[in-house]
């Protein structure tokens, strides 16, 4: 459906994932709309499953993206379910002025404040310039759209059943980065290897590691419903890259202080506590200024039981921390 664009972008996806760290507070490539903290005082509605809503934007330069932000926040998670869903859908050729396929997307659980949060890609999007694109966001009902009262509109549309239904524009507040998610404090390492699906496993975090932090978590995306997720944690800083034996593409990049294991989720965005292909990790900071300056390391790992591999396992990238 969209193969010879994506063949189009080889040199750029190319050069996308040959980079393996990115410095802390990365600025987003595509944005609009973020300058402020003005958000519209509404909510979206409530529906029996997830609605989805996309605005259609339009990159000025040939770019690879591989993560985004929007500004939002729910406050009635008890009630709909804590996470939503971001992702970049092509334009459909059949019908222009709608999304048509999903190109790539990510999954993270919403931060109770408002303000800039979201996820890594399952895979970098190789966005060519002066061709629409849209950003689709799904929401379990109640969010606080990202929305900039006064902004520079976008066309707006929502997704009943398999058609999609105009929306008047709407002034998106978002942004999309070349890079991994990072943060004060937080810098990647990666990418991570694809899965038997294509999609690649993704770690990130939507806050920093300072002191204290109770809400730090590390988050996964791009996982295997269902999956056996393992959390390596390490203490020695820049740890090298190491091929994993029978995984082929699939690299060490933490040591291995510290193993937790959990299951990816399986549910929707509505579920109350993971949904397909998402795990979270807490990693809660205390209230102790002597822990200024440490350094651990993160790396999430799944099985992935239908690839052809000694090995059937998947990785994320890694994210390295300095608490401050």
């Amino acid at each position: 459906m969209h193969n010879a664009r994506t063949r189009a972008a080889s040199v750029l996806l190319a050069a996308c994932l040959a980079s393996t760290s990115a410095s802390s507070q990365s600025a987003p490539c595509l944005a609009e709309n973020d300058l402020s903290s003005s958000v519209v005082n509404s909510i979206f509605g409530n529906y029996s499953t997830p609605r989805v809503y996309a605005w259609q934007i339009t990159a000025p330069s040939n770019m690879v993206v591989q993560s985004g932000r929007i500004y939002t926040h729910n406050a009635y998670q008890s009630s709909v379910g804590s996470f939503m869903e971001l992702e970049i859908w092509d334009e459909d050729p059949a019908s222009p002025g709608q999304p048509g396929s999903r190109v790539a997307g990510g999954t993270w659980r919403m931060r109770n404040q408002v303000g800039w949060q979201g996820t890594n890609f399952d895979g970098p999007v190789a966005l060519q310039a002066n061709t629409p694109y849209w950003i689709a966001l799904t929401e379990p009902g109640w969010s606080t759209p990202p929305v900039e009262p006064g902004g520079t509109q976008f066309p707006m549309m929502y997704q009943s059943g398999s058609s999609w239904v105009s929306m008047a524009p709407e002034a998106l507040k978002f942004r999309l980065y070349c890079g991994l998610l990072d943060a004060a404090g937080v810098t990647t390492s990666g990418p991570g290897c694809p899965g038997s699906s294509g999609a690649v496993p993704a770690a990130f975090v939507n806050s920093s590691p300072s002191i204290p932090n109770s809400q730090l978590a590390i988050e996964g995306t791009g996982l295997g419903s269902g999956a056996l997720v393992v959390h390596a944690l390490g203490t020695i800083p820049s740890y090298p890259s190491v091929p994993i034996p029978g995984a082929p593409g699939c690299f060490l990049r933490t040591n291995l202080d510290v193993v937790a294991a959990a299951t990816a989720g399986v549910g929707d965005i509505q579920s109350s506590t993971s949904p397909a292909g998402h795990a979270r990790f807490p990693m809660p900071i205390p209230n102790n200024a002597a822990l200024a300056g440490f350094v651990f390391t993160s790396q999430l790992a799944a099985f992935d039981l239908s690839l052809a591999a000694p090995l059937p396992i998947v990785t994320s990238n890694a994210l390295q921390f300095s608490l401050f």
